[in-house]
């Protein structure tokens, strides 16, 4: 089990003048199942640990216990018949969060986390670029990272082309560049923290 989305957010942050992280109860995780069949088994261990499926939610991945909410997506787009296409690369390039002494758990890098975040944004954020969630948490470690653009730069040529490619877009779109003091609003530091992530998005969209 790898975990991405906005709870992993705050794993990447490690500039310690980041600003607050966007709280959230909803917990993103993807497996590596090769057949429905594995998938089902999987499910069964989350009901043995008093996870329930709700009969108000629509997402077929989507499980709950007490006040927190589990999507559990498949890798493979096949098994529930939608995806994301970064998933089978991102699982395979996991990493380890040491949470406590006695927990540790792997999540995607940050590079990963901004792909899997950019089809989401597409999709169900609609290009909103001002109040989509997905947009907030991209923009929140790229201000919050301070190596993004290295971590960029060494991860595989297709990450590195998308990403370059759909950043260098963004920087192009007035839209996008307006949104930036919204999600980046700290009083008199506002502007100076606009310019860091225009800095490092040109740091790795830019660079060849």
């Amino acid at each position: 089990m790898v975990y991405l989305g906005g709870c992993t957010t705050a794993l990447f942050i490690n500039d310690p003048l980041s600003l607050d992280v966007r709280t959230t109860l909803d917990v993103d995780c993807i497996i590596d199942v090769l057949s429905l069949g594995q998938y089902y088994k999987f499910e069964e261990k989350l009901k043995e640990k008093g996870f329930y499926r709700s009969m108000q939610d629509e997402i077929t991945c989507r499980w709950h216990l007490d006040d927190i909410i589990l999507d559990v997506m498949p890798t493979d787009e096949k098994i529930l018949g939608w995806g994301n296409e970064w998933y089978k690369e991102a699982i395979k390039h996991a990493v380890d969060h040491q949470i406590t002494e006695d927990i540790t758990i792997k999540s995607v890098t940050a590079p990963y986390f901004l792909a899997t975040k950019i089809e989401a944004f597409k999709s169900r954020g609609n290009y909103d670029f001002l109040g989509s969630h997905d947009f907030e948490d991209m923009i929140t470690v790229i201000a919050g990272c301070i190596d993004i653009a290295e971590q960029v730069y060494t991860s595989s040529e297709d990450l590195k082309k998308h990403l370059r490619l759909v950043f260098n877009d963004f920087l192009k779109n007035d839209e996008f560049m307006q949104s930036l003091p919204g999600h980046l609003n700290d009083g008199p530091v506002t502007e100076q923290r606009v310019q860091t992530v225009i800095k490092r998005i040109e740091q790795f969209a830019q660079k060849e």
